[in-house]
């Protein structure tokens, strides 16, 4: 009995640890194009009140020169009042003509609900295949 005991204390342990964690992806909702200069507005709201860690992956091309994509979000406690004020901003740099990619991590700290309200293409150099994608590691 006691064999059987441990048996199963080993097979819970290893059980456990055997599974990763999942990561959803969620399309940010921005335009996938967006001219020089322009500002696509999305006003996406991602229900983080289980997630402190957000993850965010950003691309673009451009067919000619360098540029920039900037994308804002905003926080908020209850999904209806949103700050005012744009605490994550986050760049892009396409540093020639092609496509760029970057992702970047954040904790929201213990805020309920996160915005991606704009992205923004710099100078006057049109962005296309652009993307946001947001990752929310389940309990944490």
């Amino acid at each position: 009995m006691k064999f059987v005991r441990i048996f199963l204390s080993f097979l819970a342990l290893f059980a456990s640890v055997a599974f990763a964690q999942t990561y959803g992806t969620i399309n940010g909702g921005i335009a996938t194009s967006i001219s020089g200069g322009a500002t696509s507005t999305a006003n996406t709201v991602f229900d983080v009140r289980g997630n402190r860690q957000v993850s965010v992956q950003i691309g673009a091309t451009s067919a000619t020169t360098n540029s920039t994509l900037a994308v804002t979000f905003v926080r908020s406690n209850d999904g209806i009042t949103y700050e005012t004020s744009t605490p994550y901003v986050f760049t892009l740099t396409l540093s020639s003509a092609g496509t760029f990619g970057m992702v970047t991590n954040f904790d929201v700290g213990a805020s309920g609900y996160l915005k991606l309200t704009t992205a923004t293409a710099g100078a006057t150099v049109p962005l296309t295949s652009t993307a946001v994608t947001v990752a929310l590691k389940p309990g944490q």
